[in-house]
């Protein structure tokens, strides 16, 4: 690189010495003898630089640029992650362990299949199932047997009570999994945020949750302890409201259609608003009041 950069500025100061000498000196019979003279140089100029390219590229040597180049990151884990060999066979990223530890946190997961449940003191309806007849497998290829599955119910903060059926028992595992695929079978989409995300199901808010730790917790206020997968329970009075105080006939049609879900009504329910909105108030005759003076 030393070399080429002193051949290069010898062969340019003799190039501006010979048009300061055509120029200011005005020597006639030196302008076809300087003519000659700077096609030479320039040509040889081209000859080395078009010889030593090769030799710069080989060593990674900018051929246009005088700057360094440098690493733009000196951290090793980024460099590691950015700047890797197309001969690599395989490219693996290594994550801390992610995990918790309260048995009543939710994690929602986008990679899992099934729901897991690592307590059985959760699941309202249970069902033993026998050595070898279902196993889970985890992500490092490792295989854990299900001890059992059933139905567990999670109060969430938003006042909702969510459904999980058929959620396998599995005291080994780390984590309480709730299903993203499963929860879509059943029309509940879920947003992830950066630090956070949202469960709904027709434009209508289900849940949400937070990020702790690299893992989505659901916001639940309490697992509640009194088919695949998932629903919503939510009371008469709440559909009732919903469709606009509709009367008992439409509310049970929809519900024998599938189409909405809802504990049993008792008959001692009322609607207070149904209520107020049917009185009546009696005709009241109109009064005749005199108009002049002394006409009583």
């Amino acid at each position: 690189m030393f070399a080429r950069v002193i051949s290069q500025g010898v062969v340019a100061a003799l190039i501006m010495a010979m048009l300061f000498l055509h120029v200011w000196c005005e020597l006639d019979w030196y302008l076809d003898i300087s003519l000659r003279i700077m096609l030479t140089l320039f040509t040889s100029l081209l000859t080395i630089s078009h010889t030593l390219t090769p030799f710069f590229k080989k060593n990674n040597i900018p051929l246009f640029s005088g700057k360094m180049t440098t690493m733009e990151n000196n951290n090793p884990l980024k460099s590691s992650l950015n700047l890797v060999s197309s001969d690599d066979n395989f490219i693996a990223v290594v994550s801390q362990s992610c995990k918790t530890n309260d048995v009543n946190e939710w994690v929602v997961d986008s990679g899992a299949t099934k729901h897991v449940c690592k307590n059985k003191n959760a699941f309202t309806s249970y069902t033993i199932i026998g050595d070898g007849e279902e196993l889970v497998y985890l992500a490092d290829s490792k295989t854990v047997k299900v001890h059992g599955k059933g139905r567990v119910l999670l109060k969430l903060t938003s006042g909702k009570t969510l459904s999980l059926n058929d959620v396998l028992h599995v005291p080994e595992i780390r984590t309480n999994l709730v299903s993203v695929y499963l929860l879509g079978k059943v029309g509940v989409k879920v947003s992830f945020g950066c630090d956070n995300f949202v469960m709904t199901k027709n434009d209508v808010l289900v849940g949400n949750g937070y990020c702790k730790k690299g893992l989505y917790i659901l916001d639940i206020s309490e697992i509640l302890h009194d088919n695949a997968s998932v629903y919503l329970i939510d009371s008469y009075d709440v559909w009732h409201a919903r469709l606009g105080h509709a009367s008992n006939s439409y509310i049970k049609m929809l519900n024998d259609c599938g189409l909405i879900s809802f504990k049993n009504k008792t008959t001692h329910e009322k609607c207070d608003v149904c209520v107020q909105s049917k009185l009546t108030k009696k005709h009241c005759p109109s009064i005749y009041r005199e108009s002049e003076l002394l006409s009583l």
